[in-house]
């Protein structure tokens, strides 16, 4: 990730996908998260390359 996220972007965005999963977590993990969330969003968008973006996914098990 390229631009450095604020902390209250990064708590927005961590409660909204905590509450879109319905995940409860305690405090310190909570934490953790908030304070993690700009390396992991790095690492996730490594995961993702520009050119797989509107290519279906291929089937890794075919039930055939």
């Amino acid at each position: 990730m390229s631009e450095e996220m604020d902390r209250e972007s990064i708590i927005k965005a961590v409660d909204e996908i905590l509450r879109t999963h319905n995940l409860p977590v305690d405090k310190e993990d909570y934490e953790w998260m908030v304070n993690n969330y700009p390396k992991i969003r790095e690492m996730v968008g490594k995961l993702r390359i520009p050119e797989a973006r509107y290519v279906s996914p291929a089937l890794v098990f075919s039930p055939l």
